[in-house]
């Protein structure tokens, strides 16, 4: 993912306010899915994004602690699109499987804006390979859900 073109206080703003926007879709998502396990795994997950936005603007406030935090309305990093009309299941693990993979990927690139011994660099590779984790645990869900459906 090429992010050169961008400052570093706009990919620190675009990070924050791609993890709120997790935190809002997970939320949504827990209502469309009966599976209890489920809804427990994304109350995990809002509770993960939401750590990972805390970090993020920890970190933005480290490197430009007299500017004030604010959002942009839309990100002016290419995001994924998630098709809000999406109600079958394995779609929407599968949109939620792409968001993680694009955080990953974005947290990965932006690591690189960063000496490879800093703090900063460390703690975004560190998100990247949570954001890996959270597309596991949707990635086993969808398997699970492909598994009752082709059983039953």
């Amino acid at each position: 993912m090429e992010l050169r073109n961008y400052s570093l206080q706009m990919l620190f703003l675009a990070a924050v306010k791609a993890e709120k926007e997790a935190i809002e879709v997970y939320s949504d998502l827990k209502d469309e899915f009966q599976d209890e396990f489920l809804q427990d795994r994304l109350d995990f997950l809002i509770k993960e994004e939401g750590h990972h936005e805390r970090i993020l603007m920890g970190m933005f406030k480290d490197l430009y602690p007299d500017e004030e935090i604010v959002l942009p309305k839309r990100s002016p990093v290419p995001t994924p699109d998630i098709d809000e009309d999406v109600k079958e299941e394995k779609e929407l693990l599968k949109n939620a499987m792409d968001a993680e993979i694009w955080a990953a990927e974005y947290y990965r690139s932006f690591s690189n804006r960063f000496d490879e011994d800093s703090k900063m660099n460390k703690t975004l590779k560190y998100l990247a390979k949570m954001e890996r984790e959270h597309f596991k645990i949707f990635q086993t869900e969808l398997e699970k859900i492909e598994e009752v459906n082709k059983d039953g």
